[in-house]
């Protein structure tokens, strides 16, 4: 794992360096005739933003890779954003993922970038909090249906129980499509279920709670 790099995924394809500079730093995104050279320019210079393309079609992939110039201010930034109890980082208005780079041995040939390749993750999983403590796994399920969003229903959900079986009102959407996965995020958080309503984020890996 390489403490001075981030992976960003789930960007929107009309995002530019800039915007993911702005994300990274908690800071407005630029206007389109805004000049490059901020007064903030020196926090923007100690980021190095890459888009990842398929060299192929010469099509941005959603995803970018940001160097720091250091492990503390790449841990400071992650885990600013990462800070469950804030909503889920954007850029341009959609959710977006952050996470460590994994670096390989070998990297894969088809991103045009001199940055080590991404060990991708199968499966992309959601944080849900404020479930109704009487909802059950289908009734999760249901709530796609209801609100016509059946297109988006995960492959897997997983309730958080206690020891007698009870749900604690938290639970997890597994998906194994990064773009399925984060428009769950655009529909679902804040969604009325019953007499609550639902927070979704990206799910923390690190942090085993429950």
């Amino acid at each position: 794992m390489n403490k001075k790099k981030l992976f960003v995924t789930g960007l929107p394809f009309e995002a530019k360096e800039s915007h993911i500079k702005a994300m990274l730093l908690g800071k407005e995104p630029p206007k389109e005739d805004a000049s490059e050279s901020t007064e903030d320019g020196a926090d923007e210079s100690s980021i190095t933003v890459t888009l990842l393309i398929d060299k192929e079609r010469a099509k941005f992939l959603g995803r970018a890779i940001a160097e720091f110039e250091s492990e503390d201010k790449a841990q400071e930034i992650y885990s600013r954003l990462w800070d469950v109890t804030k909503p889920p980082p954007r850029v341009l208005d959609r959710p977006v993922r952050v996470e460590f780079v994994i670096e390989k041995e070998n990297p894969t040939a088809g991103f045009a970038t001199k940055t080590a390749d991404i060990e991708h993750k199968e499966k992309f999983q959601l944080f849900l909090k404020y479930l109704p403590l009487e909802a059950d796994e289908d009734h999760v399920m249901g709530i796609f249906d209801e609100n016509q969003i059946g297109s988006l229903k995960p492959d897997r959900v997983r309730l958080c129980k206690d020891r007698d079986g009870y749900s604690k009102g938290i639970g997890f959407l597994t998906y194994y499509e990064e773009r399925k996965a984060t428009d769950a995020i655009e529909e679902l958080n804040g969604m009325p279920f019953w007499d609550k309503h639902i927070e979704c984020t990206w799910a923390i890996k690190q942090e085993k709670r429950w």
